[in-house]
């Protein structure tokens, strides 16, 4: 199965489109949203792509995301986490406010912790295989590489460019490579 990861939209309607191309592009069999959704801006344009994603979107909320984002949703935004299983590898879904780099969940939850709001991205293996996933922000990003997403194609994760889709990073999830 593949997966699109993005977060930190903040209701930017250009970044919406943007990542609506990427995601033409690639047709995703699933999408995951990390949380931060509409607010401060709250652009129809952001707030259409979001809602048009709700057949095959799992979400979480992000610190800016409440009641009011909720209400403008078709989908649940998860209160601090959610789990996706995907094969034989379990991802946990957080936005990073609470768990992160920093403060990992509890053990046994997850494979692959994959978290925003930093709005940088990051992909890191820890010593014992546990894997750190960030694909950045698409609409505000802190790092060189412009907006980002991350993207998962059944072996491998990666973080991406938004304008481009150009991969910048990625890491083999299969374990026999």
């Amino acid at each position: 199965m593949d997966i699109l990861f993005f977060s930190d939209l903040h209701g930017h309607g250009e970044a919406a489109q943007a990542l609506r191309r990427q995601l033409e592009v690639l047709q995703p069999e699933r999408i995951v949203f990390l949380g931060d959704s509409l607010s401060p801006l709250r652009d129809p344009h952001a707030a259409e792509f979001l809602c048009s994603l709700a057949d095959r979107i799992t979400a979480v909320a992000g610190n800016c995301d409440g009641d009011r984002e909720q209400a403008a949703l078709p989908f649940p935004l998860h209160e601090d986490y959610a789990l996706l299983n995907v094969e034989s590898r379990r991802f946990f879904l957080t936005h990073g406010d609470r768990w992160n780099a920093a403060h990992l969940p509890p053990a046994g939850l997850g494979d692959v912790l994959c978290f925003g709001h930093t709005h940088v991205p990051m992909l890191r293996q820890l010593p014992d295989g546990f894997v750190l996933f960030n694909p950045g922000s698409c609409a505000l990003p802190r790092s060189a590489y412009g907006p980002t997403y991350g993207y998962y194609d059944g072996q491998e994760l990666q973080l991406r460019e938004v304008a481009t889709g150009e991969i910048f990073s990625c890491l083999s999830l299969n374990p026999t490579t």
